[in-house]
C-alpha cells in the first residue's frame, strides 16, 4: 500500500492540505524540524525556534476565528474520467451572505485516497451578496471505481496568511472513474449469427432485429397486438403483421477476476497483493479495449466477471453500450478464488446462442484448461488473452491466442 492509503495518513494529509497555506507548511515543518533538533539536547537557540514557529502558528489561529461564509455550493459534473487522468469540473459558489466575500479559495475535503487534488485550492474572485460563480477544480484520478465527494471547503487566509479558516459544506455526489484502456484496431472474430428467441432489447431497434417483413391474413393462435388496425379498418378483414427471426452475431467476454493465489500462504499474499490486484487492473484494461472493438464490429457480448462469484451481462451492439460497460467495469472487485463450477454454469446454457468465447486471465492453471476444453466441446471458438508478463499455455492452438500491441 501507499502511504496515502493509510486511513492515519490521509486524515493528516487532508488536515495539512486544507488547514495550511503554502506558507503555512513552510513554518509548520519548522517547528517539526525545530522540535527534532530539541529531542537530541536542550538548546537556547533551538528552544527559542520552536517558540517563534508555535507562537506564529498559535496566533495565526486565533486571528483565523469566526470568519465563515455564508455559501451555496453545487458541484457540475462532466463525463466520468479514466484511471489516470486529470478530471475536470466546475463548481457553482454563491454568497448567501450580507458582505463581500475577498481572499477565499475553494477546495475538496475527505477525498478517498483513489482521488487526489490536483494543484493547490482555487482562489475566488470578489463574490458581492447573493452573486454566483463558478470556479474549476481537477482531480487526479488514481484508481478505478465508483466513490463519493463529501465536502467543499470555502476558507480564507486572512488575517495572517498562514491558516485556512472558513466553512467546510457537506456536498455530497457520486464520481465514476472508469478502467483505462487504449483503443485497439478491428481484428478478425471467428463468429456466423445465431437465433436470439424473443430478441435482445438493448438491439431492439438495430440492423436485423424484429424487422417488419410484410402483412399477412389472420391465423389462429396469432397475437392480437401483431394486428395491423389500418388495414382491418380498410378491408373489415383481420390482418397481422409479419417479422423476420431475430439472428445476430454474439459472443462471451469471460474476465479473470482471481489472480492465482493457490499454494500461497497468507503472508505471500499480502507480500504479493499489489502485483495481483496489479493484474486484475490490465485485466479490466484489456476487457474495455476488447468490448470497445468488438463494439464498433456490431457484435452482442456476454460480459462474464469470473471471480468469488460469476456475474453475467448482456450488453446490446452498437457502441451507445460502451458507457454502460465502463460503469460496470468500473465497479468491479477482485476475488481470492475462482468458482469453475458457477462459470460452467454461466457459459454453457448459452452455448447455442454463442459463437466465440474470449478469455482474459490474470495466470494460467488447471482449472482454466478444463473450462477451455468443455467449451470448445460445445462447438464454440476459443480466443485468449494473457496478461503481460505471463507465459501463453501450450494448451492453446497458435489461432486461439490474441496478442495485443
Amino acid at each position: 500500500m501507499e502511504a496515502i492509503d493509510h486511513r492515519h495518513i490521509r486524515i493528516l494529509d487532508d488536515f495539512y492540505r486544507g488547514r495550511f497555506t503554502p506558507f503555512g507548511r513552510a513554518v509548520l515543518l519548522g517547528a517539526v524540524a525545530a522540535v527534532t533538533f530539541l529531542l537530541g539536547g536542550l538548546s537556547l537557540g533551538v528552544s527559542a525556534h520552536v517558540g517563534f514557529f508555535s507562537a506564529l502558528i498559535l496566533v495565526a489561529w486565533v486571528g483565523g476565528l469566526g470568519g465563515r461564509p455564508q455559501v451555496r455550493l453545487r458541484r457540475r459534473l462532466p463525463p466520468p474520467g479514466s484511471a489516470g487522468e486529470t478530471w475536470s469540473y466546475d463548481v457553482e459558489v454563491e454568497n448567501l451572505g450580507s458582505t463581500c466575500l475577498e481572499g477565499y479559495f475553494v477546495e475538496e475535503r475527505a477525498l478517498p485516497s483513489e482521488l487526489r487534488p490536483a494543484g493547490e485550492a482555487v482562489a475566488l474572485p470578489s463574490l458581492d451578496p447573493g452573486a454566483v460563480v463558478v470556479v474549476r477544480l481537477r482531480l487526479q484520478l488514481r484508481r478505478r471505481g465508483a466513490f463519493r465527494l463529501t465536502e467543499l471547503q470555502v476558507a480564507s487566509a486572512f488575517p495572517s496568511g498562514l491558516l485556512k479558516s472558513g466553512a467546510r459544506v457537506p456536498v455530497d455526489d457520486r464520481v465514476l472513474v472508469y478502467p483505462r484502456f487504449s483503443p485497439m484496431e478491428p481484428f478478425e472474430v471467428p463468429v456466423g449469427r445465431t437465433h436470439q428467441p424473443g430478441g435482445v432489447p438493448a438491439a431492439a431497434k438495430v440492423g436485423e432485429s424484429s424487422e417488419l417483413l410484410g402483412l399477412r391474413a389472420w391465423r389462429e393462435g396469432d397475437r392480437v397486438r401483431d394486428v395491423h388496425w389500418p388495414s382491418f379498418g380498410r378491408t373489415g378483414r383481420l390482418v397481422v403483421r409479419e417479422f423476420q427471426e431475430e439472428y445476430f452475431a454474439r459472443l462471451a467476454l469471460v474476465i479473470d477476476l482471481s489472480p492465482a493465489v493457490a499454494g500461497l500462504s497468507e503472508w505471500r499474499r499480502a507480500l504479493e497483493a499489489t502485483a495481483l490486484e496489479a493484474k486484475v487492473e490490465q485485466a479490466l484494461s484489456v476487457a474495455a479495449a476488447l468490448t470497445d472493438v468488438l463494439a464498433r464490429q456490431d457484435f452482442l457480448i456476454d460480459l462474464v466477471a469470473a471471480g468469488d462469484k460469476v456475474q453475467r451481462f448482456t450488453t446490446g451492439r452498437a457502441l451507445d453500450h460502451m458507457e454502460h460497460v465502463l460503469e460496470l467495469l468500473a465497479c468491479l472487485e477482485s476475488g481470492d478464488r475462482l468458482d469453475t463450477v458457477a462459470l460452467s454454469e454461466a457459459l454453457v446454457p448459452e452455448a447455442s446462442r454463442l459463437s466465440v468465447v474470449f478469455f482474459v486471465l490474470t495466470g494460467w492453471d488447471p482449472a482454466w484448461r478444463t473450462l477451455i476444453e468443455q467449451v470448445r466441446g460445445l462447438g464454440l471458438a476459443v480466443r485468449v488473452v494473457m496478461a503481460a508478463g505471463e507465459a501463453p499455455p501450450d494448451a492453446l492452438g497458435a489461432d486461439e491466442l490474441v496478442r495485443l500491441g
